[in-house]
C-alpha cells in the first residue's frame, strides 16, 4: 500500500522523478567563493599573512610624502581634532570610503622618514584637544582624582565614538573605549595640572580629606597638640590639630523652595485656560467642571468599590479577563467572536474569584508570636493576605506609619546637620571630637569650636534619650547614667552595621558563669589602663585574655600576667563585672525579676542575690574600656559616630512612635469585654521581650493592647519579615540577584530613557500639573542636596519618605560605608606631576580590581542616575500636591504611591520578586494606577490616543510609503495595539521621515507607563508564550545561568547552538551563553548585545541579509539607548513574514507527522488519527487563509506560498479520504 505520509514534507513540491539524494559530505565545508582555498585545501588568509609591516603599503598610490613639517603636523592635527566628528559620520554611514582614504593617508604620512614624527604629534595633540573629550573633565573637575575619573569616562566615550580603523590593533569600538579610558585617566590630570600654571586655578589631589589638606598646608609650628588614649600597651597618642581660629565649620546654604500659603492660594484660583474653561464655559453642577463632577460622583466611587467593595475583586478580575482573553484569538476572528470571548473572559474572571472565595482554607494568624493561632477562612482571603500590600490596614493607620517615618527622619536629620558641619575636619580632629563626645579623657589643647559641636551632639542625644524614656524603651536611671557618654560605636571588624533595636540591648562583653565563679574570679576584677614600657609578650597575653578568653580572668595565669605588668593604672569609676540577670536555665524566675528590676547594690538586689545557689548561672557584663575599644578596632571618626547614633536612636523611636500613636488611637483597646472581643474580632498583642534585654517589649506600648485581627496580624507579620534572618546561601544569592537586577536596569540605557519618558506621561495620568515648573524645582532641590546645601523641599520629601532612598535606610548607611571603606586613606602623593598622574591611574586600577572590575563602582554611579530619574518626578509631584492644598502626610502618600512605591508589604509578592519574577514590583504597582486613571480620568487615555493617532497620520502623510502593506508585513513582535486593547493606537508609530528611501517606525510601547502590562506575548522569542509580558518568569540570575549550563537557550526556546560536539566545545558554548546572558546590555560594553549589533552594523556589507534591513552604527546606537526605530523595507519585511508563515506551517506539519507515526506504530486508532488529522488540517487551512489575506495587502511584494500550500493541504486530506474510503 502506498504511504500517504510522503505528502507531509517540504513546502516546495518535489520535481518529477526526483528522489531523496544522499547527503554529500564533500559539499559541507567552506564556501570557495568567500574563502581563497588552494588545491591542497588550505585557506589563504591573505589579509593576515602579508610579509610587509602593514604600514608601508597602506597609503594611497598618489601620495608623494609630506611637503613640510607644518604640512605633516597640520594634517595629523586636523584628523585628530575631528576624530569624534569623523567617528559620528562613520556611525551614520556618511563618506565612509573618503574617510578610509584619509586614514590610509594618515598612516602613510606617519611612516614618512622626514616628517612622520610631526604627523604623529599633530594627530595625538589634536585628539587630546578634541573639545568633546578630554578637555571636558578639566572644565568640571575640582580635584585631580575627580579629573582622573572624568578623564576615564570621557576617554572611554572618545574611544567609543571616534573613527574605527579596521587595520589597527584597536579595530572595534569596545577596544578603543578601553584604551581611551586608560589614556584619559593618566593624560587628563597631566593636562589639568599643566593648565593650572597657566590659569592660576588650584587643583586639590582629591585623595585625602579637605581637613587633612588644610592641616598639611599650615606650618607645623602653628598646629596644636592634643593627646588621647590609644590601644592596650600604648602611651597616649599625640595628634596634631588646627587652632580654633583656623577651623572652619560648614554652614550649608538653606534653599526655601517649599510652596508658601500664598502660592497655594494662587494655584487654587489661577489655572490659566483650565480656570477659564471650568469657570466660564462650564457652569454645571454648582460651578464644578464636568470632569470634576465625573471624578467625584462616578469615577472615584467606582474605583473605590473595585478596590474594597464586596464584589470589587470579582468585577476587577472580570474586566481584566475581558481585555486579555480576545488576544488569544487568531486575527481572522469575527467581531462577534471577539465580543463573545471578552464576555466569557469577564464571566470567567468573576466566576473564578467567586469560586476561590468559597474554597475553605486555614490561615495562621499572628504567626511567629506566642499568640499564634489557626483561623478558618477561604482561599480568597488567604491569597489576599499574601498579595495585597498592607492587607487589613486602613488609610488612617497607613497615615500613622507615614507620620512615624517622618518623625524618625526628622530626628535623624538633626544629627545629619551636625555631621555636615564637621565635614571639613581633619582625621585627627575627627578623632579628638569623638573622644569629646563620648566623654573620654583628652589632654592638651581642645578647640572651643569642637567643644561646641560636642555639646550640640550631646544635647540632641539628651533629647532623644528623654523620648526613649517617655516611650518606656529605657529607664530614667539608664538615661541618666549614660547621658554624658552615649554614642553608637562602630568597629572595623563589624560584619554589618547595627540594626534598629540593637541599641536596647546592653553593650560590652556578656558571659555566663555560676554564682560561685562570679564571687571568686570576677567580682573583684579591676579595669586597668596598660601603658607602653611593658614586655610585648605580656601585653599580648593580657589582651588575649581580656578580649578573647574572659573565662581565664581571676585565674593564676591571669594574676601572674597582671603582676608582671609594671606600667598600669586603675581606671576610676569603672563598674567592673556587673550582674546582668539570672540565666534562664537556673529556674529562679522570681529572683531573676528582682535582679533585673532592682538597682545593683540595692537592698532588694542584694537580698535576691544571696538567695541564689552557688551553682545557679548568672549573666555578667563588662563595659569596655577606651583602650579595649581601640584594641578591637573602634573607628574614631566623629562623623561616623554621629551618623550611626542618629540611625539607631531615630529608627528605634520612629518604630515605637507608630506603636505609641496606634496604642492611643481608637483602633486599640486596653480592657475590652468578652462581647467586644467577639463582636469586633479583637486579638491581644503579645508581651514579647527583646532578646538580651531585661524588660524591653518588642511591640512597645502596643504590648498587651487589643487590636482588630487584621491590624494585629499585619503588625506582627511586618515585624517578622524585617527581623527574619535568611540563610547564608539565600543571602548570597539575593546579593547576586540584586547585582543582576542592576545590570538589567540601571546598567541598561534603554531603561533610563524609558523611565524618563514614561514618567512624564505618568505624571499627567495621576493628574499632576505644572510639570515643567515643578520638575525645575525638583531638579534644583536634588542638585542642591548633592552640593551639600539644604533644600527645604528635598528635606521635607525625604523626611516623609517620599523618596525610595529615605534618610535612615540609605543616606546614613552610605555615609557609614564610605567612612568604613575609604580606599584612599593611605595614599601618598609623589612630588612630580607625571608620577602623580600615574599613581592616581594606579589607584583607580586597584580600585577597579577591588570592586569587581569596576562593576560595583559603575553600578553605584548608574544606580544614582536611576534613582535621580525616579526622585525628580516624586519631588515634582509632591510639590504639586502641596500646591493643591494637601497636608504633608497626604501629599507624601500620594507622591509615593503615584511613582511606583517599591516598598511592598505583601509576602507572596515579595517571594515572587526574589525568585521567579524579579521585576514584578513595577507591574504590581502600575496596574492599579492605570486602572484608576481609566476609571477616574478616562479622558487622559483619550488625549494620548488622539495624539498617537495624529502622529501616525503625520508619519503617513510626510513619510510616504504604503502603510497598509508595511503593517501587513510586520512580524508578530511588531504588531498590535498598546496595552493589547483593540481601538488603542498601534505600538509602532510611523515616523514622518524615511530611512534609505523606506518608511520608518518607532516602537513606543515602553515610553508609556505599563505599555505592555496587558499584552499577551505571541512572539517566538518569548520564554513563555501566552503569558502577559510583565509576568514572564525569568528567575533572575538563576534563569540566565542554570538553563545555559544544561545546554538550553530559554530565549531562543531550544538547544544552544554548537552543543553536541566534544566535551570541551560543549562546555565552552555553555559558558559563552552564560556570559552573554548576564552581560549588561550597555553599548560598547564588551560582549553586550548592543555592542555586537553596533559592530555588526559597521562590518556587515550592504544587503547582507534577505530578512534584515541594513542598519548604520548610529541606528543601532539609538536602538541600544531605547529609541527602537525600524526601517520598513517592504521586500525584507515580506521575506520575514514569509519565514514566519513557514515556521507556523512547519510546526503544525510536525504535529501531523507525529500523529502519523503514532498511527503507524499502532499507538492510536484509525478514528483517533482521522479526528486529529482533521483538526490539524483545518488549523493549517485557517493559517493559510490568514496569511493569504496579509500577503494580498502586500501587493507585488507578497510571497506566493499560501495558495500552493493550501492546495497541498487539501491534497493530503483528499488522499486520506481515499485511503480510508471516506469519499
Amino acid at each position: 500500500m502506498a504511504n500517504i505520509f510522503e505528502q507531509i514534507g517540504p513546502v516546495t513540491p518535489k520535481k518529477e522523478n526526483e528522489g531523496d539524494a544522499p547527503i554529500n559530505f564533500n559539499d559541507i565545508g567552506p564556501n570557495t567563493s568567500t574563502f581563497n582555498i588552494s588545491e591542497t585545501g588550505d585557506i589563504k588568509l591573505d589579509r593576515y599573512t602579508t610579509q610587509s609591516d602593514g604600514m608601508s603599503e597602506i597609503g594611497p598610490a598618489d601620495f608623494d610624502g609630506n611637503k613640510s613639517w607644518f604640512d605633516a603636523f597640520s594634517y595629523g592635527a586636523k584628523l585628530g581634532f575631528t576624530d569624534t566628528y569623523r567617528g559620528a559620520k562613520q556611525m551614520a554611514g556618511i563618506n565612509k570610503e573618503e574617510m578610509q582614504a584619509q586614514q590610509k593617508e594618515l598612516y602613510a604620512r606617519m611612516q614618512d622618514d622626514d616628517y612622520g614624527f610631526w604627523t604623529t604629534a599633530g594627530y595625538f595633540g589634536g585628539a587630546i584637544l578634541d573639545p568633546v573629550t578630554w578637555l571636558l573633565p578639566f572644565m568640571k573637575a575640582k580635584t585631580v582624582l575627580q579629573m582622573a575619573r572624568y578623564g576615564a569616562a570621557s576617554g572611554a566615550f572618545f574611544g567609543a565614538t571616534g573613527y574605527v580603523d579596521e587595520d589597527s590593533i584597536l579595530d572595534t569600538r569596545t577596544k578603543q573605549a578601553l584604551a581611551g579610558a586608560v589614556g584619559g585617566t593618566i593624560l587628563t590630570p597631566l593636562i589639568g595640572k599643566a593648565a593650572q600654571y597657566v590659569t592660576g586655578r588650584k587643583l586639590k589631589s582629591g585623595l585625602i580629606s579637605e581637613g587633612d589638606i588644610k592641616v598639611k598646608s599650615l606650618n607645623d609650628s602653628t598646629l596644636k597638640r592634643a593627646r588621647v588614649v590609644g590601644r592596650i600597651g600604648e602611651d597616649l597618642n599625640t595628634i596634631k590639630i588646627r587652632a580654633d581660629k583656623d577651623i572652619e565649620l560648614k554652614n550649608p546654604r538653606i534653599i526655601k523652595d517649599i510652596p508658601t500659603q500664598n502660592q497655594v492660594n494662587a494655584n487654587r484660583t489661577l489655572r490659566g485656560p483650565r480656570f477659564f474653561l471650568n469657570n466660564y464655559l462650564v457652569k454645571a453642577y454648582q460651578d464644578k467642571s464636568l470632569t470634576k463632577f465625573y471624578q467625584d460622583k462616578i469615577g472615584k466611587p467606582t474605583f473605590e468599590y473595585l478596590k474594597s467593595g464586596k464584589y470589587g475583586a470579582e468585577l476587577g478580575t472580570g474586566f481584566a479577563g475581558a481585555i486579555v482573553s480576545p488576544q488569544y484569538l487568531e486575527e481572522d476572528a469575527s467581531l462577534l467572536r471577539k465580543f463573545g470571548t471578552a464576555a466569557m473572559g469577564f464571566i470567567g474572571g468573576v466566576a473564578g474569584v467567586s469560586t476561590i472565595k468559597k474554597i475553605p482554607k486555614k490561615v495562621t494568624m499572628l504567626k511567629g508570636s506566642p499568640s499564634e493561632y489557626q483561623k478558618s477562612t477561604n482561599l480568597g482571603e488567604y491569597l489576599a493576605r499574601g498579595m495585597v500590600d498592607d492587607y487589613g490596614l486602613s488609610f488612617d493607620v497607613k497615615k500613622m506609619k507615614i507620620f512615624a517615618k517622618g518623625m524618625e527622619n526628622k530626628l535623624a536629620d538633626r544629627f545629619v546637620q551636625i555631621a555636615e558641619r564637621i565635614e571639613g575636619l581633619s582625621t585627627d580632629e575627627q578623632r579628638l571630637l569623638l573622644n569629646l563626645m563620648e566623654g573620654d579623657t583628652v589632654y592638651g589643647y581642645v578647640p572651643k569650636k569642637l567643644k561646641t559641636v560636642s555639646k550640640e551632639f550631646r544635647s540632641e542625644v539628651t533629647k532623644l534619650s528623654q523620648m526613649m524614656v517617655d516611650f518606656g524603651l529605657i529607664t530614667a536611671e539608664t538615661a541618666k547614667s549614660n547621658i554624658k557618654t552615649y554614642l553608637r560605636r562602630t568597629y572595623t571588624k563589624d560584619e554589618a552595621l547595627a540594626k534598629v533595636g540593637d541599641e536596647l540591648k546592653p553593650r560590652g562583653f556578656h558571659i555566663r558563669v555560676s554564682k560561685a565563679e562570679y564571687i571568686k574570679h570576677y567580682k573583684k576584677d579591676i579595669a586597668y589602663e596598660i601603658d607602653a614600657g611593658n614586655d610585648i609578650n605580656l601585653i599580648k597575653a593580657f589582651k588575649k585574655i581580656r578580649l578573647e578568653e574572659q573565662e581565664k580572668i581571676g585565674t593564676k595565669e591571669y594574676k601572674n600576667i597582671l603582676n608582671k605588668l609594671i606600667n598600669k593604672n586603675k581606671i576610676k569609676d569603672h563598674r567592673g563585672w556587673e550582674v546582668f540577670n539570672v540565666s534562664p536555665t537556673s529556674g529562679n524566675t522570681k529572683l531573676n525579676k528582682v535582679i533585673e528590676s532592682a538597682p545593683v547594690g540595692s537592698k532588694e538586689f542584694n537580698s535576691a542575690f544571696k538567695k541564689l545557689k552557688d551553682t545557679d548561672e548568672i549573666v555578667i557584663r563588662w563595659q569596655l574600656t577606651k583602650q579595649e575599644r581601640n584594641s578591637i578596632g573602634q573607628i574614631e571618626n566623629a562623623s561616623l559616630a554621629i551618623a550611626e547614633t542618629a540611625r539607631i536612636m531615630a529608627g528605634e523611636l520612629g518604630r515605637n512612635a507608630f506603636y505609641n500613636k496606634l496604642a492611643k488611637s481608637s483602633y486599640a483597646y486596653t480592657n475590652p469585654s468578652r462581647i467586644d472581643i467577639k463582636d469586633l474580632n479583637l486579638v491581644k498583642i503579645p508581651d514579647t521581650i527583646i532578646q538580651k534585654t531585661k524588660d524591653k517589649k518588642v511591640y512597645g506600648s502596643l504590648a498587651g493592647k487589643y487590636l482588630t485581627e487584621e491590624v494585629a496580624d499585619n503588625i506582627i507579620r511586618t515585624n517578622n519579615y524585617y527581623n527574619k534572618k535568611p540563610g547564608a546561601f539565600y543571602e548570597r544569592y539575593k546579593k547576586l540577584n540584586q547585582l543582576w537586577k542592576v545590570s538589567k536596569t540601571a546598567f541598561n540605557p534603554t531603561v533610563h530613557v524609558n523611565n524618563s519618558l514614561s514618567n512624564i506621561i505618568l505624571y499627567d495620568l495621576v493628574d499632576g500639573n505644572n510639570l515643567r515648573s515643578n520638575l525645575k524645582t525638583a531638579h534644583g532641590a536634588l542638585m542642591a542636596a548633592g552640593r551639600g546645601e539644604r533644600s527645604e523641599l528635598y528635606t521635607l520629601a525625604k523626611n516623609y519618605n517620599v523618596l525610595d532612598s529615605d534618610l535612615v535606610t540609605q543616606e546614613l548607611q552610605d555615609i557609614t560605608k564610605f567612612l568604613k571603606t575609604d580606599p584612599y586613606k593611605n595614599i601618598k602623593l609623589a612630588e612630580d606631576e607625571f608620577n602623580n598622574a600615574v599613581s592616581i591611574g594606579n589607584i583607580m586600577w586597584q580600585n577597579f580590581k577591588n570592586t569587581g572590575g569596576g562593576l560595583f563602582s559603575a553600578a553605584d554611579a548608574a544606580v544614582k542616575l536611576y534613582r535621580y530619574e525616579d526622585q525628580v518626578f516624586r519631588i515634582a509631584l509632591f510639590k504639586d500636591r502641596l500646591l493643591k492644598g494637601y497636608s504633608v502626610e497626604d501629599a507624601a502618600l500620594d507622591a509615593k504611591k503615584s511613582f511606583i512605591d517599591y516598598d511592598i508589604n505583601a509576602p507572596m509578592i515579595n517571594t515572587l520578586r526574589n525568585s521567579a519574577t524579579p521585576f514584578l514590583a513595577y507591574t504590581y504597582r502600575v496596574v492599579p494606577l492605570l486602572a484608576e486613571t481609566a476609571i477616574v480620568r478616562p479622558w487622559k487615555y483619550a488625549k494620548y490616543g488622539a495624539l498617537a493617532y495624529g502622529l501616525n497620520a503625520a508619519g503617513g502623510y510626510f513619510g510616504g510609503g504604503d502603510e497598509t502593506a508595511e503593517r501587513a508585513a510586520f512580524t508578530k513582535d511588531k504588531e498590535g495595539p498598546i496595552f493589547g486593547i483593540p481601538a488603542f493606537p498601534e505600538r509602532n508609530i510611523k515616523l514622518p521621515v524615511q530611512i534609505n528611501n523606506n518608511s520608518a517606525y518607532i516602537d513606543i510601547t515602553r515610553f508609556i507607563p505599563g505599555g505592555d502590562v496587558l499584552e499577551v506575548s505571541k512572539s517566538n522569542f518569548t520564554r513563555f508564550p501566552g503569558i502577559p509580558a510583565p509576568l514572564q518568569p525569568s528567575f533572575g540570575i538563576a534563569g540566565d545561568v542554570i538553563p545555559a549550563l544544561f545546554g538550553y537557550d530559554l530565549f531562543a526556546g531550544g538547544k544552544i547552538k554548537g552543543i553536541g560536539g566534544d566535551y570541551v566545545t560543549d562546555w565552552k558554548q555553555r559558558g559563552k551563553k552564560v556570559i552573554s546572558s548576564i552581560t549588561p546590555n550597555f553599548p560598547f560594553f564588551p560582549g553586550s548585545y548592543s555592542t555586537q549589533n553596533i559592530e555588526r552594523a559597521r562590518l556587515a556589507p550592504k544587503d547582507s541579509s534577505p530578512f534584515r534591513s541594513d542598519r548604520t552604527e548610529l541606528m543601532e546606537f539609538f536602538r541600544s539607548v531605547g529609541f527602537k526605530v525600524n526601517e520598513a523595507d517592504i521586500e525584507k519585511l515580506s521575506a520575514q513574514k514569509g519565514l514566519e508563515f513557514q515556521k507556523r506551517i512547519a510546526a503544525e506539519r510536525e504535529l501531523l507527522t507525529d500523529l502519523a507515526k503514532q498511527f503507524n506504530n499502532n499507538k492510536i486508532t484509525e478514528q483517533e488519527y482521522l479526528k486529529g488529522e482533521k483538526k490539524l488540517l483545518n488549523k493549517m487551512e485557517r493559517i493559510v487563509k490568514i496569511y493569504d489575506k496579509r500577503f494580498e495587502k502586500m501587493g507585488s511584494y507578497s510571497p506566493k506560498e499560501p495558495k500552493s500550500i493550501l492546495d497541498a493541504v487539501k491534497d493530503i486530506s483528499k488522499q486520506t479520504d481515499i485511503l480510508f474510503n471516506k469519499k
